[in-house]
């Protein structure tokens, strides 16, 4: 719990013939972060032979998946077994149907795209097909309604021209009939004429609607029974098609791990990481499993091992956002014990209100129910066990919704909910610490605060080098006495809250923990105390942030809260935008609170003792417990 768990790289070296058992033992098991072979005579970056078929099974499974789910409707039937053979008729169905229902969509767009135009131009009760001859030409279209009186005014002056009219609302449908010989179409452009296109197969149009009719309809009539038949489909397959597609993906990952092994005629070789304190639990049990055709050593290797973090389930959402942001290298200590208990202290320090406590609670419940997982899921369940720490620090400070529990008492009363003094409440029930009229106070509280998270810091990291270089955890105990020297200094010379005769020694503290930190890490170390100080007045931000907060809260009490003497009316009327703005409160204070307390946990007291950069171990396993033959 408190550094990553030990790890240890092995070397498993079997027999050819068992390779894809022993595969399949592995990925249940699930224990061994499996990384790539490398030596002489050995034959690598190959997969398994089987793996370019399932590769393309999952292909024909992903695009019968596609299909069927699209048409999923109603409970589907329980899974059952998928062959092969199942797998490539199914698939030919499902090709078939899609290519068809694809043409037919296309026809039926077309069709009634044909049967819009020719239900528009019905009116016409004339044999388009016969209109074009030898020596005469029409042509079909529509003008504006505005230009028809310019239209008509040049046309009745051209001769042998025939022309049908028919208006509709704001255009006009013109049938030209004219000689071959005339050219008109350059004529008609000035009124903004847009040509018809006749279709081939028209000849009267309201003939020509009842065809077109009767076609779309056969081509709906299809189109739903393709999709019936595909819903149907869906109800008996997909869940087995589901199924059928994790297998696959599990026998795809098995068959491709094979791409990290070493081979030769006989035998194959992998390497991988495990868990020190399970080496001899999976060795005993492979060579048990396969009769002696696996055997497993230990690898002694210079190269740093993946990080596991083990720690309780009840800090897994802290040990989330470590492994996001701070994952510690092996050896180095695992700073989720300590997160799990400062998060909540800062995020109660900055919101320190009950009843906004409360609000965050229920607000990052219903994050926690919206968002199942993912960052969203695990920041919420960050901010409901820091709710906790919110409502006890808004119990010491006396603070409710921005306001005393005395205050929201006599609030209460003047409606006639209670009366004080039949209660025995004379006065404030208890003297809390208020943030806004003890400022000073509360920005000397975060700075010890930010000493003590600063001090553990240190600490932490003078343990975490004192296995592996001696001389930086000396200068990490240094920069514990040039704090503690240097705060004991401020306290007795500047604030007088100690005899001034110990300040000799404070100082004394300081000068010799610069000295040793002169030694250890040189002049870099001596100009990097100012920046210790700046480290620890950035707690400062602890106060100003909680502060602004409760000044926020209590300028919607004063100008907003309802009050008895408004009538029932006005309190009606004030109550939601009263209780808006202070879940809006709520949530700035949650947000700043998270991104304070984690700037302060981050930059300034994780960079006491943690390096980072390791990578997360990541073992071959199975992500289900789907069995796969």
């Amino acid at each position: 719990m408190f550094k990553p768990v030990k790890m240890q790289k092995v070397r498993i070296i079997s027999l050819k013939s068992v390779s894809e058992d022993l595969v399949s033992f592995l990925h249940k098991k699930g224990v061994m972060q499996i990384t790539p072979v490398r030596g002489e005579g050995l034959k690598t970056n190959t997969p398994f032979e089987n793996y370019s078929d399932i590769s393309k099974n999952i292909v024909k499974i992903r695009t019968i998946e596609n299909i069927l789910s699209k048409r999923k409707k109603g409970t589907l039937h329980s899974a059952h077994s998928l062959s092969e053979e199942k797998i490539d008729a199914l698939h030919a169905e499902l090709q078939s149907l899609s290519k068809e229902h694809s043409n037919l969509s296309n026809d039926a767009k077309k069709t009634e795209q044909d049967l819009f135009f020719v239900r528009r131009i019905s009116d016409f009760k004339i044999d388009f097909s016969s209109l074009k001859t030898a020596t005469t030409d029409y042509i079909f279209g529509s003008i504006p309604r505005t230009n028809y009186a310019k239209f008509a005014e040049k046309f009745k002056t051209i001769r042998d021209c025939e022309i049908l009219v028919k208006f509709k609302k704001q255009e006009v449908f013109i049938l030209i009939l004219y000689p071959g010989e005339l050219s008109i179409e350059g004529m008609l452009a000035q009124f903004g004429f847009t040509k018809f296109s006749i279709p081939k197969d028209m000849k009267v149009p309201e003939d020509y609607k009842k065809i077109l009719s009767s076609e779309l309809k056969s081509k709906e009539g299809r189109l739903a029974e393709i999709e019936n038949h595909l819903a149907l489909l869906s109800e008996k397959n997909l869940n087995s098609v589901l199924k059928k597609e994790e297998e696959l993906e599990i026998l795809s990952a098995r068959a491709h791990i094979g791409s990290r092994f070493g081979f030769t005629e006989r035998m194959m070789v992998l390497e991988g990481w495990v868990r020190k304190d399970a080496v001899k639990d999976i060795s005993k049990e492979a060579e048990n499993e396969f009769n002696g055709k696996v055997h497993i050593t230990e690898v002694k290797t210079s190269e740093p091992p993946p990080v596991l973090l083990d720690n309780p389930q009840v800090m897994g959402p802290v040990q989330y956002f470590v492994e996001i942001f701070s994952m510690p290298k092996a050896g180095e200590f695992d700073p989720t014990f300590l997160y799990y208990f400062m998060v909540p202290i800062l995020y109660g320090m900055i919101v320190g209100d009950v009843i906004y406590g409360l609000i965050s609670l229920l607000l990052s419940m219903f994050i926690m129910k919206k968002f199942k997982s993912g960052m969203a899921h695990e920041v919420a369940m960050l901010w409901s066990f820091s709710c906790i720490s919110a409502v006890f620090f808004g119990v010491a400070f006396d603070e409710w919704m921005g306001a005393s529990s005395y205050h929201w008492l006599e609030y209460f009363q003047s409606f006639g909910l209670i009366n004080l003094a039949s209660m025995g409440i004379t006065g404030p029930l208890y003297h809390g610490f208020s943030r806004l009229h003890n400022l000073t106070a509360l920005i000397g509280i975060s700075a010890l605060v930010g000493i003590v998270q600063l001090g553990i810091g240190f600490l932490v990291g003078a343990v975490n080098e004192w296995g592996h270089n001696k001389k930086h955890a000396l200068a990490k105990i240094a920069w514990i006495g040039v704090e503690a020297g240097g705060v004991f200094a401020v306290l007795i010379y500047m604030f007088s809250m100690f005899p001034e005769s110990y300040g000799i020694y404070s100082i004394g503290l300081l000068v010799i923990s610069a000295v040793v930190l002169a030694l250890t890490e040189g002049v870099i170390g001596i100009l990097e105390i100012p920046g210790l100080a700046g480290n620890i007045l950035s707690y400062a931000r602890i106060a100003a942030v909680g502060v602004v907060g409760v000044v926020l809260a209590e300028m919607i009490n004063e100008y907003l809260l309802p009050s008895a003497e408004g009538g029932i009316g006005m309190f009606l009327l004030m109550l939601p935008i009263f209780l808006v703005l202070h879940i809006v409160n709520t949530v700035i204070a949650m947000v700043e609170a998270i991104i304070q307390g984690g700037r302060l946990n981050i930059v300034e007291f994780q960079s006491k003792f943690l390096h980072g950069g390791g990578k997360k171990f990541t073992p071959f396993m199975l992500k289900n417990n789907l069995e796969v033959k």
